[in-house]
């Protein structure tokens, strides 16, 4: 018998086994990144959301941390290739099609939305987006490579998902 069994009664009672192990090991976190183009001579911008430098406090950063991981979740629910179980022609296959057409037009009214805001907010005529994936260090990556958190080699490959012109 472990020692958690036997302090199980006093831990319940005193309300202290929290939720700790939750949540399973993250994954690697996304950022949307975004070049605001200006057709009256002023420079392009370029952004990212969530910006530590912008988007503060904390509550605020989360905020748009969780919009563009929100983001990255409808454009991963489009699957690219069906299942190989699935036969081509047959009904499950345009279900599986279908399906798939909708989270498409899904995912790409809200990276249409973002960009309206986007322009609209900072009344720019043109931007251009592209979503990025962050992948968490190891623990070698640190300790023994001496890495930095915000190390350029964890951003994997950018996504470009489009310019768009306001509305």
């Amino acid at each position: 018998m472990t020692l958690r069994v036997w302090l199980r009664p006093y831990v319940e009672f005193c309300y202290l086994s929290h939720g700790y192990r939750f949540f399973n090991e993250p994954g690697p976190s996304h950022i949307l990144r975004y070049e605001l183009e200006y057709d009256d001579g002023r420079p392009n911008v370029t952004g990212k959301l969530p910006d530590r430098e912008v988007h503060w406090p904390r509550l605020f950063y989360h905020r748009h941390f969780m919009l563009a991981e929100h983001l990255n979740t409808m454009l991963m629910a489009v699957p690219p290739e069906p299942p190989a179980e699935i036969e081509r022609h047959s009904d499950e296959y345009r279900a599986w099609r279908e399906a798939r057409d909708h989270a498409r037009r899904l995912a790409d009214a809200y990276v249409h939305s973002y960009a309206q805001h986007l322009c609209w907010r900072h009344d720019a005529p043109r931007v251009s987006l592209e979503g990025l994936a962050r992948r968490l260090p190891t623990r070698d990556d640190i300790v023994r490579r001496h890495k930095r958190l915000d190390d350029p080699e964890f951003i994997e490959r950018p996504v470009q998902l489009g310019t768009f012109s306001r509305e």
